[in-house]
């Protein structure tokens, strides 16, 4: 561990829960198909939080090109991780029903918490990296594939852990899978809703 400096004294880290978000196969695509591709995929997100009482703050959502890292500072653990994914996943069937092939997407969400510390910038802490590297998992990409499925999530197991006793997740629709991405090696769980 590093040693204690004056600026770690500023610090001050906050229990927050992130919604990572990541489209399929965005580079595969032409310039009009991923702008068309970000723009449903921000409608969809912005409406499903609007509707289920997310505040969208957009100086601590960070846009990532082919996905969004959402930070949630208030939000109730059962609408985050049962009622987002369920209507968001609703939102991009029935995108994709309303859309011809070449336009429609693929979308991948990661759900963790943990501390994190937010600076003039946006938030900083592992929970962010995390997230990020849950949704590169290739055993989660390739269950995706193998299902089929429009839309999918994955959890951390430390969050799955903490509602576990709340029985928020149905235990016969989630699969454990083993995250190796870069530094991150950890084992999570997913679903289709």
């Amino acid at each position: 561990m590093p040693p204690f400096s004056s600026w770690s004294r500023t610090l001050k880290p906050r229990y927050r829960h992130c919604l990572a978000l990541d489209i399929c196969r965005y580079t595969g695509r032409d310039e009009a198909a991923q702008a068309h591709a970000r723009s449903a995929m921000f409608s969809m997100v912005e409406q499903t939080a609007a509707d289920l009482g997310i505040r969208w703050r957009p100086e601590v959502h960070r846009d990532r090109g082919d996905g969004l890292m959402i930070v949630v500072e208030k939000g109730r653990i059962e609408v985050l991780t049962t009622d987002f994914p369920r209507r968001l996943g609703d939102a991009v069937r029935r995108h994709n029903l309303a859309t011809a092939p070449d336009v429609r997407i693929q979308l991948r969400l990661a759900l963790d918490a943990g501390y994190l510390h937010k600076d003039d910038t946006g938030y900083t802490g592992g929970v962010l990296n995390r997230a990020a590297r849950l949704l590169d998992a290739p055993e989660f990409k390739a269950r995706m594939r193998d299902q089929g499925a429009e839309f999918a999530v994955i959890a951390s197991e430390p969050l799955c852990d903490a509602i576990q006793g709340f029985h928020l997740l149905d235990d016969r629709r989630i699969e454990k899978v083993t995250v190796d991405v870069k530094e991150t090696h950890a084992t999570a769980w997913t679903w289709v809703p």
